[in-house]
C-alpha cells in the first residue's frame, strides 16, 4: 500500500483534470500490469456515459457514449459496484465484445462523488487479475475519485469567486455615477466580459 500512498500524494500535487487522469491511468497500468485502460465520465443530465481518456488498444474508443441502461459500464453505474470477469466478451451486457476479446483480465470500478458515480475506470490484460490486484484497483479508483472531486470543488470555488468579483465591480461602477446610462453601460461592460459574449442589451 506504500505505492497507493505515493500515488495519492502525486495526484494531490496536480491541478488539472487532464494531468490527474493521465497520471492515474499510467499508475494503474504500472501497478496492475494492464495493457488496456480507459476512463469514462457520467453526464447525468442526459443519463449518458462518455469515454474521455484511454490508453493502449482502447484509444479508439475515446468519444464513444452509451446510456446508463446499457453495457458493462452502465451496469457498474446502476449497481454502484465493481465488475470483474475473465470472460467479459461473452457477457450479454458487453456492447463491444471485439474490444475485450482475448482479455482474461477485465475489471471496471466506479468513481464515486459522494453517493453518486461520477465515472468509471476500466482495465484489461491477457492474464486474469487476482484478488489482491482487484483490491488495489478499487483503492486506486477511490484515490482518483477523491482527486477529481477536489478539482471539481476547487473549480466551483474559483468560479464563485470570479462571480463575486464581477458583482463587486458592477456595484462599484453603478455607485460611482448617478447617470443611468453610464451605470447601465458599466454593468453591461462587466457582464459581457464575464459571460464572454459579444453583445447584450437592457430594456427599461
Amino acid at each position: 500500500m506504500e505505492a497507493v500512498v505515493a500515488i495519492s500524494r502525486a495526484l494531490r500535487e496536480l491541478d488539472t483534470v487532464e494531468d490527474v487522469v493521465t497520471r492515474a491511468l499510467g499508475e494503474f497500468e504500472r501497478a496492475l500490469h494492464a495493457t488496456h485502460s480507459l476512463i469514462a465520465v457520467t453526464e447525468s443530465d442526459e443519463a449518458v456515459v462518455r469515454v474521455t481518456h484511454a490508453r493502449g488498444p482502447w484509444q479508439s474508443l475515446v468519444g464513444l457514449t452509451s446510456t446508463f441502461s446499457e453495457g458493462i459500464i452502465g451496469k457498474v453505474i446502476r449497481e454502484k459496484a465493481s465488475y470483474v470477469s475473465e470472460r467479459a466478451s461473452e457477457d450479454p451486457c458487453c456492447l463491444r465484445p471485439e474490444a475485450v476479446r482475448g482479455l482474461a483480465g477485465f475489471m471496471a470500478h466506479p468513481l464515486f462523488a459522494g453517493p453518486q458515480v461520477q465515472g468509471i475506470v476500466v482495465l484489461g490484460r491477457q492474464e486474469p487479475f487476482d484478488e489482491d490486484e482487484v483490491t488495489i484497483a478499487r483503492v486506486l479508483s477511490d484515490v482518483l475519485a477523491t482527486a477529481l472531486a477536489r478539482l471539481k470543488h476547487e473549480e466551483a470555488l474559483k468560479r464563485r469567486m470570479r462571480e463575486i468579483a464581477i458583482l463587486h465591480q458592477i456595484d462599484v461602477a453603478i455607485s460611482e455615477s448617478l447617470d443611468l446610462d453610464v451605470a447601465v453601460g458599466a454593468a453591461l461592460s462587466q457582464t459581457l466580459e464575464h459571460l464572454g459574449v459579444d453583445a447584450a442589451a437592457v430594456f427599461l
